[in-house]
This record gives C-alpha cells, structure tokens and sequence, in this order.
C-alpha cells in the first residue's frame, strides 16, 4: 500500500466552558481516562485531577481568572 504523504493541515480554535468554582483536568472535557488519566491536547499524564496540569497551555489564564474571581468574592461584586 503507498503511503500519501500530507502537504496541508488546518488549525482550528477551541473553546472550553468551565464553571468558575471547577476550573481543573477533572472537568475537562479534553481529559483521557481510560486506564490513566491523560490531557487529550497535550498528553500529559494527570496525577491529581482536582488541579491544572502543567503542561497546560491554557494555565495563565487559568489562574488570572481564578484571581479574579476570588477578588470579586471577596469584594462581593459576584452576580448570585
């Protein structure tokens, strides 16, 4: 069988929705769990699942929302 040999590729953007009290591989939807937790994007094998992995490539956004959002608690300005 020849093997074709690929010359183009599209990217595309994804968009995930976290509920801010629930930001972690937990309740990602990209997160692998077949006999080992695994990141689906970057496939980094997940130890503690009530956190963001390392390698995620969406971390610094991560945790400036999570600062935000602990501020506004704290202030009290969050929307009940």
């Amino acid at each position: 069988m020849a093997q074709v040999k690929k010359t183009e590729y599209f990217e595309t953007d994804v968009h995930l929705c976290f509920d801010p009290d629930f930001i972690d591989c937990k309740h990602c939807p990209l997160l692998i769990t077949y006999s080992r937790q695994t990141c689906g994007l970057t496939g980094e094998l997940i130890t503690n699942d009530k956190c963001v992995g390392n390698w995620c490539p969406f971390l610094d956004e991560v945790i400036e929302f999570q600062i935000n959002h602990e501020l506004k608690r704290i202030k009290g300005d969050e929307k009940k």
